[in-house]
C-alpha cells in the first residue's frame, strides 16, 4: 500500500489529553479515569504510548503515588503496580497500560496531587 506524502492522520493523543509528553520516538498521554477521583475509591491511571518510529522500541514505566495527602498523612494512595513496567512497541504501534491505585476514605481532598 502506498500513502501520500501529504496523508494527514488525526492526533488521537490529542483526543486522550491535552498534555502530551515526546520523548525520542514516542509520544505519551497520561489520564485517570474516572476524571474526578473519590476518597474510598480506586481509579485507574491511564498511559498511552505512541512509537513514531519506523523500528521497534521498548518503554519502560514506573507508577508513583504520592507519599502523603494535603495534611501530611503517610500512606492515602496505593498501588500494586508500584515496580518497573517495560512495553515493547513495533513501527508505528500504539500501547495502552492500566494501573490500578486506591485513595484511602481519609484522603485530604485537593487539587494537584500527581503521579
Amino acid at each position: 500500500m502506498i500513502i501520500p506524502a501529504n496523508t494527514n492522520y488525526p492526533d488521537i493523543l490529542g483526543i486522550v489529553s491535552r498534555q502530551r509528553l515526546s520523548l525520542d520516538a514516542a509520544h505519551v498521554a497520561f489520564g485517570v479515569r474516572p476524571t474526578q477521583i473519590t476518597a474510598g475509591r480506586p481509579f485507574e491511571a491511564l498511559l498511552l504510548v505512541q512509537n513514531n518510529a519506523d523500528c521497534e522500541i521498548d518503554v519502560q514505566v514506573r507508577l508513583i503515588v504520592p507519599a502523603k495527602d494535603r495534611k501530611g498523612a503517610l500512606g492515602r494512595f496505593a498501588t500494586k503496580s508500584d515496580k518497573l513496567i517495560a512495553i515493547g512497541l513495533r513501527a508505528a504501534e500504539v500501547g495502552y497500560v492500566g494501573l490500578p491505585v486506591m485513595v484511602d476514605f481519609q484522603t485530604a481532598p485537593g487539587d494537584g496531587y500527581t503521579l
